[in-house]
């Protein structure tokens, strides 16, 4: 009986032995995990505030971003707005002005500019518009240029004679009609005339206005526009007209 007992004791204390050794593999098995469960948690959470901490830093990029644009934007709209208001000046003051005028002929206004209401017409017997003035004086007096400028045409109008047309500055045109056609046969067109300068004389070579009195016929046009001699020019009142 005795090394039956001595058998059991050894089988105890092995069994006891394993035991003792499950334990601290399971105790070092739970620490190692705790450890490693541990560090990534540190690891997760460093990586959670980085992702955290991203956006905060692109959103500041961008809105730094947004405020230079805008102030870009700003600045190009300044500019812009800046050289149209040069751009508007620079028309301003490269547009010509309109030359002093000079009357074409010593003489009074005996029919008016209208190219509205309809006047008589002696000749005709009829109403019409009327593109121009009709300025009386004497048979064969000087036409004179009304202002420095170039010829522009001469040329016999069917009705209205022979005629000379002058640009001037500002896109003014000048027309002289109802012309002898000898005193123009001097000129040319490309000719440069001064204001003031004879270009022909008073002839009757209009035949719709052929039975009122010796005239000279002036139009005047701005901008390719009929417009009334009298607003430009300092026509001489009757009275004021020398007789002859």
């Amino acid at each position: 009986m005795k090394p039956v007992r001595s058998e059991n004791k050894i089988a105890y204390i092995v069994l006891a032995f394993v035991l003792t050794a499950l334990t601290v593999v399971v105790i070092a098995t739970a620490v190692a995990s705790r450890r490693t469960g541990k560090k990534y948690d540190e690891t997760s959470g460093s990586d959670t505030a980085a992702t955290t901490t991203a956006p905060e830093t692109t959103n500041k990029q961008q809105d730094t971003e947004d405020a230079v644009i805008t102030n870009n934007d700003e600045e190009t709209s300044d500019i812009a707005d800046n050289n149209d208001t040069e751009d508007k000046e620079e028309e301003v003051n490269a547009e010509p002005q309109l030359p002093n005028f000079q009357v074409p002929v010593i003489g009074v206004i005996s029919k008016e500019h209208s190219v509205s209401a309809l006047v008589f017409s002696v000749t005709m017997n009829d109403y019409r518009t009327h593109n121009g003035v009709d300025i009386a004086t004497t048979d064969g007096a000087d036409v004179h240029a009304v202002a420095d400028g170039v010829v522009e045409e001469l040329w016999q109008d069917p009705l209205m004679g022979y005629c000379i047309s002058i640009s001037h500055e500002g896109d003014a045109l000048s027309i002289y009609k109802n012309l002898r056609p000898e005193s123009i046969s001097g000129l040319s067109a490309g000719d440069k005339v001064v204001a003031g300068q004879v270009i022909g004389s008073v002839g009757d070579s209009a035949l719709i206005e052929i039975a009122e009195e010796p005239h000279l016929h002036f139009e005047l046009k701005i901008g390719g526009v009929s417009v009334d001699p009298c607003d430009y020019i300092d026509f001489p009142a009757a009275e004021d007209t020398p007789e002859g």
